[in-house]
C-alpha cells in the first residue's frame, strides 16, 4: 500500500484523513501490524483502482487496472446524468460539430 500512496504523493496523514481513520491505524495497516476491515480494504482498492487481491496478496501478479480516463467515464455514465445536462451537452456537441462542417 505504501507504494500506491507514495505514487499519489500522499502522506499517511492525508490518506488516512481521506479514509476517515486515524493515521496510526493506517500506519499499522501499511506496516503489516494490523489488518484493515474488509470495508476499509474496499475503500483503499477503490481509491487506487486496484483489485483487493493486489492489496492483500504479496504474490499477486496482475498489474493494477489502469485508471479510467474522464472521456471513458463520461461515455459509460452519460445515461446517469440529469436529462437537462444531457440535452445541454448534446446541444454543445451539435454546435461544435456544425462549426466543423460535421452534421
Amino acid at each position: 500500500m505504501r507504494g500506491l500512496r507514495e505514487g499519489r504523493h500522499l502522506t499517511q496523514e492525508k490518506f488516512s484523513a481521506l479514509l476517515h481513520i486515524e493515521r496510526a491505524a493506517y500506519s499499522n495497516y501499511e506496516n503489516d501490524k494490523r489488518i484493515p476491515s474488509f470495508e476499509t480494504l474496499l475503500l483503499i482498492a477503490d481509491f487506487y483502482n486496484v483489485p483487493v487481491e493486489y492489496l492483500i496478496r504479496s504474490d499477486y501478479t496482475e498489474a493494477p487496472r489502469r485508471k479510467k480516463r474522464a472521456a471513458e467515464w463520461f461515455f459509460q455514465n452519460f445515461g446517469l446524468l440529469d436529462p437537462g445536462i444531457q440535452e445541454t451537452i448534446i446541444a454543445f456537441a451539435d454546435f461544435h460539430l456544425a462549426g466543423k462542417g460535421i452534421h
